[in-house]
């Protein structure tokens, strides 16, 4: 006996390596789970970079359920120039081995973050011998990165290691 798959593969959880990518980043690794109950032929896949240019071609097998691809920052700007705050959309296109095929697009996966963050200390800061100083960075930004995900490291001894406190409203004693 034998059953035709009549329901096409399924593709999830597609990713990128580095998760904020920057010019400086010569390619991205691009992954993403594909599942089926019959063999996959192909997994496919297509960026493009707002209006700039285009990347695409076969992921190859990686580990488990998961495809993976590197493109290039130079095919996505189809040359060396890059921009920041350009937004790439991917599709990855499964096809198991009776032609079901089956696509996942995040629109948009990632985006170009070349600007640094900009941090605000709110300083300059005072107090007495023993109190408490109640620090605040809420006042710092990027492009790119949304605010619940900067990292707020404070150098409180000008020891050039910025190990003393943690958070954007740490207090310090």
């Amino acid at each position: 006996d034998y059953t035709l798959d009549e329901e096409g593969p399924e593709v999830s959880n597609m990713e990128n390596d580095p998760e904020y990518p920057t010019c400086d980043d010569e390619f991205i690794t691009i992954c993403a789970d594909v599942t089926d109950e019959s063999e996959i032929d192909s997994v496919d896949l297509s960026c493009t970079a707002d209006d700039y240019g285009t990347a695409s071609g076969p992921m190859y097998f990686s580990e488990g359920d998961t495809y993976c691809r590197d493109i290039s920052t130079g095919s996505l700007f189809g040359g060396p120039y890059c921009t920041d705050n350009v937004k790439v959309s991917c599709t990855v296109t499964a096809t198991d081995e009776f032609d079901n095929e089956a696509d996942l697009t995040e629109d948009p996966l990632f985006t170009y973050d070349n600007a640094p963050p900009t941090a605000d200390a709110n300083g300059p800061y005072e107090c007495d011998e023993g109190e408490t100083i109640e620090l605040d960075a809420t006042g710092s930004w990027d492009t790119v990165t949304p605010y619940e995900e900067l990292v707020f490291e404070w150098d409180l001894d000008d020891d050039g290691i910025y190990d003393d406190a943690e958070g954007d409203t740490p207090d310090y004693y």
